[in-house]
């Protein structure tokens, strides 16, 4: 396997035709007769040949000459492999018996000679001319400088003979730098065939934005469908008709720009490295993963540069940049972010049975207002609150600026709207709202039978036989209504209570007890009851 040795440095003119040293035959002649001792003795000639159709015919003329180096050249097993990007030269031995009137003879092929390809260049020097900033994308040229690129490998070294670690993002030393490209082919079988001849020219100079076009600021608002705001991500679409915009005010405001390439990035670097262009075919959406897209936590929005990189193609190998400029910036203002309040619970407890309770509501809007995980400060002064919700009065308050700090409610679910105080769009200011949830739960109310005499229930019943005896001081009391007993006010005043919402526990002396519908007990004996909402009621 040899490599092309064309002179022309861009690698022209190749043809495949290469010298093999003559031992390639002596040491395939040794091999076959290793193989084959009978190979080795007087009367058979083992001879070479370039096709199985030569060494068919044995002929003197076709015959190669095993004595001298053998060059490839044009004709028969002689063959260009355009997958492999090669020359590919047969080898076929001739063994034959020469004692016989009629010899006999064997052919095969022993050898195949490979000619890899050289790489081939379009041109020996590229030159790039760019604009402000000496950053530039060295891969970019590869599709200038040679015409089987996507199958070569290139090297750069800069002008001290550094190889360059990263091409795609590389800074010149100065102005003006001529960077060396070795360029390598990837052969299957041998060694990589390399071409030293390329070089690319380096230089760059500032341009400055002209005077005559105003920068173009284009804003949207976030339209994350959570209505609390939590999902914003920036995210947004912007009309493709921006950028026929830029390039149309761009010419205006200088005419040599008629004519030239306008490509649009969202970063300086990305213009200045061709990474990530952005396609003006279609509507411009922002990304966060994407170079040029920040935060601004003071103004509470998002930021996307854009910039547009003027050039103008002389050839396929040289441009010049005739302007490198941010030419607009898109705003993605964030709306206030409500986040979720745990519902407020109260037991009824001010006024008995009346299914309201004074809430304390001091910390809540500091609650919907921070981020529970600390990761995100939201600068309130910047939003509006308002409150839409149902005062102790049974009035409907509708987008009022505060909320009682003791707020005295039933059951009801409060909406919380957020407003930004101001907005540079076309639209209305973003909003987002959330709710706020109060839950009331019944306080269940035992009554004595004594107003006067509070937390007591007093059963009276004369000595009976029920006990077993009319004079044991026992007697049988009938629990079988101790609940709705328990919870009824005996003057009427208060609403009646259903038993059946509540939890009963009896106990004696500390000791818990099933009550039944009877219970045996003489003077003086006391059941304790404790009396809680059940769990199937919260």
């Amino acid at each position: 396997m040899l490599c092309e040795t064309s002179t022309d440095p861009l690698g022209g003119s190749q043809d495949g035709f290469e010298t093999f040293d003559k031992s390639i035959f002596s040491s395939i002649e040794a091999d076959l007769i290793t193989a084959e001792p009978l190979f080795g003795i007087f009367g058979t000639d083992i001879s070479f040949y370039r096709s199985d159709a030569d060494a068919t015919a044995g002929v003197s003329t076709t015959v190669i000459d095993k004595t001298t180096d053998y060059i490839t050249s044009a004709g028969n097993g002689f063959t260009f492999n355009t997958t492999e990007n090669r020359w590919e030269q047969e080898l076929w031995v001739r063994v034959e018996n020469t004692t016989f009137a009629t010899p006999c003879f064997d052919i095969k092929q022993v050898a195949t000679l490979y000619i890899n390809k050289l790489p081939e260049l379009l041109t020996a020097i590229v030159d790039v001319n760019q604009c402000d900033v000496g950053i530039f994308n060295l891969t970019d040229q590869e599709d200038n400088l040679s015409s089987n690129y996507a199958d070569e490998v290139f090297e750069y070294y800069d002008s001290t003979g550094t190889l360059i670690t990263d091409p795609a993002n590389y800074t010149a030393a100065g102005l003006n730098e001529t960077i060396t490209v070795t360029i390598s082919t990837t052969p299957s079988l041998g060694t990589a065939c390399i071409n030293t001849a390329a070089s690319i020219n380096l230089a760059w100079s500032v341009t400055t934005l002209p005077a005559g076009y105003t920068l173009i600021d284009e804003y949207l608002i976030e339209t994350d469908p959570d209505p609390k705001g939590q999902g914003q991500d920036g995210v947004e679409t912007f009309d493709k008709t921006i950028f026929a915009t830029v390039q149309t005010d761009l010419i205006a405001a200088e005419s040599n720009f008629a004519g030239k390439t306008f490509s649009f990035y969202r970063s300086q670097n990305d213009a200045l490295t061709s990474n990530d262009k952005i396609d003006t075919t279609i509507d411009f959406a922002t990304d966060p993963s994407k170079n040029g897209f920040t935060f601004n936590a003071t103004e509470n929005r998002w930021e996307q540069q854009i910039w547009v990189y003027i050039e103008d193609s002389v050839t396929t190998a040289i441009a010049t940049c005739y302007g490198l400029y941010q030419i607009a910036t898109l705003y993605v203002e964030k709306r206030p972010v409500f986040y979720d309040v745990v519902m407020q619970e109260l037991c009824d407890a001010e006024t008995p049975l009346d299914l309201y309770s004074l809430f304390d509501t001091s910390l809540l809007f500091s609650e919907f207002t921070t981020d529970p995980t600390a990761t995100i400060i939201q600068d309130t002064s910047l939003f509006t609150v308002e409150y839409t919700y149902v005062d102790d009065t049974g009035a409907a308050v509708t987008l009022d600026p505060t909320l009682p700090l003791s707020f005295n409610s039933d059951d009801q679910i409060i909406t919380v709207t957020l407003t930004n105080n101001s907005t540079n769009s076309a639209l209305t200011a973003g909003v987002s709202t959330g709710t706020i949830e109060f839950k009331v739960y019944e306080q269940p109310v035992a009554y004595p039978t004594d107003p006067s005499v509070a937390g007591v229930y007093t059963f009276e019943e004369c000595d009976d036989l029920a006990s077993g005896a009319d004079d044991d001081l026992l007697t049988v009391f009938d629990m079988s209504t101790i609940k709705t007993d328990l919870l009824t006010d005996l003057s009427g005043t208060s609403v009646a209570q259903d038993p059946n919402n509540f939890d009963f526990e009896f106990s004696v002396a500390g000791a818990a007890i099933v009550l039944g519908t009877d219970y045996t007990a003489t003077t003086g004996d006391q059941i304790e009851v404790t009396i809680t909402l059940s769990l199937i009621h919260i």
